[in-house]
């Protein structure tokens, strides 16, 4: 009885060993005698996320995850989309739960995420809504998320493969002695990009209001 037991005990644990961290089993790290294993860990950080195609670190350290939900047609290009910020309180390498809803929205099909300051960026490539969502932070990483507005793309009919990206500065700096702050709107067509300027602050405070602003990036978004 007690050697049943113990061989019980035994499989139970190498169960919890596999099932615990499945990741570890899809990376080798080595292979550079610079590297040493033992300095790193691998863990599963958070499963069952649908399309997760942009990760962000926030300044609280949380990770934000922009998600697109295919509301029951499996299909990512009618989903609808979720932003998702988890937290690792412990600094297990898990997340603490399944994630807090920052901010959704009926138009998914969520290609890119970018965070500067206090303004969200989320790409979305839908068809015939294609487009850059703007949220504000206004009470820290943790507090839902305000829309301020969307940066829309109308592209010729026939074209296939549309690129659009927020991209944060280095660019042309604007007139002044002003650091170059803030995230610019880049377009390609036929692999060229198009390169924007950003806008400017002076002594650490912002040129124009968050309206102005994504007034001027929607100027510069537009393709050529």
């Amino acid at each position: 009885m007690r050697l049943v037991r113990r061989l019980s005990l035994l499989a139970a644990c190498l169960v919890s060993l596999v099932t615990a961290d499945p990741a570890a089993a899809q990376f080798t790290i080595g292979g550079d005698p610079r590297v040493n294993p033992a300095d790193f860990r691998i863990t599963t950080f958070a499963t069952g996320l649908n399309y997760p195609n942009g990760l962000a670190r926030l300044s609280d350290g949380s990770i934000l995850v922009a998600t697109n939900n295919p509301n029951g047609s499996g299909m990512f290009f009618v989903s609808s989309g979720a932003l998702l910020r988890f937290t690792d309180t412990n600094d297990d390498g898990i997340a603490d739960g399944p994630g807090q809803v920052m901010y959704s929205d009926p138009v998914g099909v969520w290609t890119g995420l970018a965070v500067t300051g206090n303004m969200v960026f989320v790409i979305s490539a839908k068809d015939n809504a294609n487009r850059i969502i703007v949220l504000k932070m206004n009470n820290g990483p943790a507090s839902p998320y305000t829309f301020v507005g969307t940066l829309n793309f109308t592209f010729p009919a026939g074209w296939e493969h549309k690129a659009y990206v927020p991209s944060r500065c280095p660019c042309r700096r604007a007139a002044g002695r002003g650091r170059s702050t803030g995230p610019s709107a880049w377009t390609t067509r036929g692999g060229r990009p198009t390169a924007p300027s950003c806008s400017a602050s002076r002594r650490g405070r912002p040129a124009a209001s968050a309206a102005a602003l994504t007034r001027r990036w929607s100027r510069t978004a537009r393709t050529r």
